[in-house]
C-alpha cells in the first residue's frame, strides 16, 4: 500500500512533464533564437533549431523525453543570447547537432560524441556508426557507447538522453540516415554530409575515418563502404547483407532491377577495397534476412580476387554490437589505422555517377549506363597504365597521385596517349574515348546526354532539392493531386523518416524555381499547367486511354507512368513526371517499388499493393532506361 503514493506522485510528475513538453512555448524559444542568430556561428544556430524541432515532433508520443530535449534547447538558446556556444564545452558527452540539406526543409540531425580530452589543436580519428532497422542515431550512439539494452525495447527509448559508459579516443557520430531507407540515396548522402559537417566543426583527421554499421547499418556499411571506399581508413560491416540482389531474393530480381542493385552491392563493388582495410563480422546462426550464406559468398569472392580483408564469425545470432566492440576495446585496434591516400594501383568499379571515384582515379562517362564499369590504373616509376571496361571518359587527379618522376608515359587499353613532362599535364589529366583513347573531355555539343548529375534513374533526384508540383487547372482534381504530392513529399522510398519537401501548385512554378530544383509533376492531361507545357518535348506521354512510348502504345486498366527526364525548360535539372489517363491511376503510381529505372509504365495489376524493393509477381507492362542521349530505347 505504501507504494501507491509513490506511483501517484510519478503519474503526477509525468503529467506535469507532458504538459511542459507541449509545443506551445517552443515558438517563444524559436523567436529568441532568431533574435540571437548573429551572435553564434550558423552551424550552432542550425543545431539548436534541430533540438527544438525534435522537442516539438516527439511531444505527443514521448512527452518525458520531449521535456529533456526542450530543456537542452533552452540552455543553448540562453547561451546564444549571451553570445556563447555550449558545444565546445560538451566534451565527453553525447550531444545532438544538425545541418541543412537541400533534400528536406527540416534540419537534418545527427548525434556525436567528442572525447573528454579533445582539443582542436590536434587531429582526431572519426568513427561513423550506422544504426539498424529499429533504431535512430540518438539511441544507437548511446548503445554503441555502452548503454546496453535489448533491441526489442529500442522503440521506447529512441529519444532518451544517454551518457557514455566509456571514453574512446575517437570522435564518434551516428547519422539518422533519414530513417529506415537502409542507407540508400538520401541516406548515403546524409552519411557523407555528416562527415563533412563534423569536419567543419571539429578537428578531424581525414586519414582516419572509420565507417561501421550493424544490421541495416551493416547493409549501409557494405554499400557506402564499397561505393566510397577510398574515403575511409576502415570499413566494418556487422550482421549485414553484402548484396542487394541476395537481400531482395535473387530469383525474384529481373535484369532491369539487377542493373539498379549492382551499383549498391558490395558483392559487385568489392574490388574497390583493394586499398581499404575492410572487416566483416557475422553470426553463424543469424536468423534474420542478413543470412550467413550471403557473407560466405562475399568471402569467397574476396579470396578469389585476392582482395585484402578480415572476417570474423561468432557462434551468435544477429545482435553482434557488444561482441564486436568488447566494452570499447575495438577503438584501440582502429585508432592508428590510416587511409592509403596515394596508392600506386587503384581499382574502380562503379555503375553510378554518384560513386564514380576512388582515390586519384575518376570515371566521368560510361559507355552504357548504368551497367558496371571497371577501371584499373597503375602508376609506377614514369608509366601510368590504365585498363578499362565500359568507360568512355576518365579523369586522373595527378595532384593526388603518387610522385613518379619528372616524365610520364600514359597508356589506356594499350594506346599511348601521352609521353612527356609530368608537370605539363597540370593537376588533372582528362581522357576520352573516341575512335581511340586520347587526351580531352567529352564533346559538349548541346545535345542531351547522360552525365554526372543528369543520368537517372528515377532515384537520382533523391540526392537534391525536389519540389512537388500538383495541377490546379481542374479544380475538382486539385485537392487529390495536392494530397498525393504531400504524401510523396514526405518520402518516396518506403520507411523514409523526417523528410519534408516542398509542395506547390503549378501556378507557383517560376523559371528560377525550375533552375534550382527537380520538379515532380502530378496530374492527368489537362490538370497540370507545367506538365501540359513540357509534355510535347517528352518521350513518354498519355494519349487518350493509353500511355505511349514512341511507337509503342500501352493500354490497360489502371495504366499510368512515372519517369525521370531532363527538364525541357531547365535542362540542368530533372522533371519527374507522374501521369496517367485517370486520377485513380495517377495515385496508383505511389505503389511502385523502391528500385525503379528511368521509366516505368504500370497498370492496375502491378500496382494493386505497395511493392517494397522490386515488382511483385505482376510486372509492369514496360520499364527500362533511356539511352546515352536520353533517347527512348525499346521497352
Amino acid at each position: 500500500m505504501r507504494a501507491l503514493p509513490a506511483l501517484v506522485m510519478s503519474l503526477v510528475l509525468l503529467s506535469t512533464h507532458a504538459a511542459r513538453a507541449e509545443p506551445s512555448d517552443l515558438p517563444s524559444l524559436r523567436a529568441r533564437l532568431e533574435a540571437a542568430r548573429s551572435k553564434v556561428p550558423e552551424s550552432v544556430h542550425t543545431s539548436i533549431v534541430h533540438l527544438l524541432d525534435v522537442a516539438e515532433r516527439i511531444a505527443g508520443k514521448f512527452p518525458t523525453q520531449a521535456v529533456e530535449w526542450r530543456t537542452r534547447a533552452q540552455k543553448h538558446v540562453e547561451a546564444a543570447e549571451r553570445g556563447e556556444d555550449l558545444y565546445p564545452a560538451q566534451r565527453g558527452q553525447i550531444v545532438s547537432r544538425g545541418y541543412r540539406s537541400p533534400i528536406s526543409q527540416r534540419v537534418q540531425g545527427y548525434t556525436v560524441y567528442v572525447p573528454p580530452d579533445y582539443t582542436p589543436d590536434q587531429k582526431w580519428p572519426l568513427m561513423i556508426v550506422l544504426h539498424g532497422g529499429s533504431s535512430n542515431g540518438n539511441l544507437f550512439l548511446g548503445v554503441v557507447l555502452g548503454n546496453n539494452m535489448d533491441w526489442k525495447t529500442y522503440d521506447a527509448h529512441l529519444w532518451d538522453r544517454y551518457e557514455p559508459r566509456w571514453s574512446p579516443p575517437f570522435i564518434v557520430a551516428a547519422p539518422d540516415g533519414y530513417g529506415q531507407v537502409l542507407w540508400r540515396w538520401m541516406g548515403e548522402q546524409d552519411v557523407l554530409d555528416v562527415v563533412d559537417d563534423i569536419a567543419r566543426n571539429y578537428s578531424v583527421d581525414s586519414e582516419r575515418v572509420v565507417l561501421s554499421g550493424l544490421s541495416n547499418g551493416g547493409v549501409g556499411a557494405y554499400a557506402i563502404g564499397s561505393r566510397h571506399a577510398s574515403r575511409f581508413s576502415v570499413v566494418q560491416a556487422m550482421a549485414g547483407a553484402p548484396s542487394w540482389l541476395q537481400y531482395a531474393g535473387e530469383g525474384s530480381v529481373a535484369a532491369v532491377e539487377a542493373k539498379l542493385m549492382r551499383p549498391w552491392s558490395a558483392m559487385d563493388l568489392a574490388e574497390n577495397w583493394h586499398n581499404t582495410d575492410f572487416r566483416y563480422y557475422h553470426g553463424t546462426v543469424d536468423p534474420g534476412p542478413m543470412r550467413p550464406p550471403y557473407v560466405r559468398a562475399l568471402d569467397a569472392r574476396l579470396e578469389k580476387a585476392a582482395i585484402p580483408h578480415t572476417g570474423k564469425w561468432f557462434e551468435a545470432g544477429h545482435d553482434l554490437l557488444y561482441i564486436v566492440h568488447r566494452h570499447g576495446k575495438v577503438y584501440g585496434e582502429l585508432k592508428d589505422v590510416r587511409r592509403k591516400s596515394k596508392p600506386s594501383e587503384v581499382h574502380l568499379v562503379s555503375g553510378d555517377y554518384r560513386a564514380a571515384r576512388q582515390h586519384w582515379l575518376e570515371l566521368t562517362r560510361f559507355v552504357q549506363y548504368p551497367d558496371l564499369a571497371r577501371v584499373v590504373a597503375t602508376l609506377k616509376d614514369d608509366r601510368l597504365a590504365i585498363a578499362t571496361e565500359n568507360a568512355a571518359a576518365l579523369a586522373v587527379h595527378l595532384a593526388e597521385a603518387p610522385s613518379a618522376g619528372a616524365r610520364l608515359t600514359v597508356e589506356v587499353d594499350g594506346t599511348r596517349v601521352y609521353e612527356g613532362p609530368r608537370d605539363a599535364l597540370g593537376s588533372r589529366l582528362d581522357l576520352v574515348k573516341r575512335a581511340r583513347w586520347e587526351r580531352g573531355v567529352p564533346d559538349a555539343a548541346g545535345a542531351l546526354e547522360k552525365r554526372p548529375g543528369l543520368s537517372g534513374p528515377l532515384t537520382d533526384p533523391y540526392y537534391g532539392r525536389m519540389v512537388h508540383v500538383y495541377g490546379t487547372k481542374r479544380p475538382e482534381n486539385a485537392a487529390q493531386l495536392k494530397q498525393l504530392a504531400e504524401k510523396s513529399a514526405r518520402g518516396l522510398p518506403l520507411w523514409l523518416w523526417t523528410v519534408d519537401q516542398e509542395v506547390v501548385p503549378d501556378s507557383a512554378v517560376t523559371p528560377e524555381l525550375a533552375r534550382s530544383a527537380h520538379l515532380v509533376l502530378y496530374g492527368t492531361p489537362g490538370d497540370n499547367a507545367v506538365l501540359d507545357r513540357v509534355a510535347p518535348k517528352l518521350p513518354i506521354r498519355v494519349d487518350g486511354a493509353a500511355v505511349t512510348l514512341g511507337a509503342t502504345r500501352v493500354e490497360a486498366k489502371g495504366v499510368g507512368t512515372r519517369f525521370v527526364y531532363p527538364n525541357p525548360e531547365a535542362p540542368e535539372r530533372y522533371v519527374v513526371v507522374w501521369t496517367a489517363p485517370t486520377l485513380d491511376a495517377v495515385r496508383r503510381g505511389m505503389n511502385l517499388p523502391d528500385f525503379v529505372p528511368d521509366y516505368v509504365v504500370y497498370d492496375g495489376a502491378s500496382t494493386s499493393a505497395r511493392a517494397r524493393l522490386v515488382p511483385g509477381k505482376a510486372k509492369p507492362p514496360a520499364r527500362g532506361f533511356f539511352g546515352a542521349r536520353w533517347e527512348l530505347t525499346t521497352p
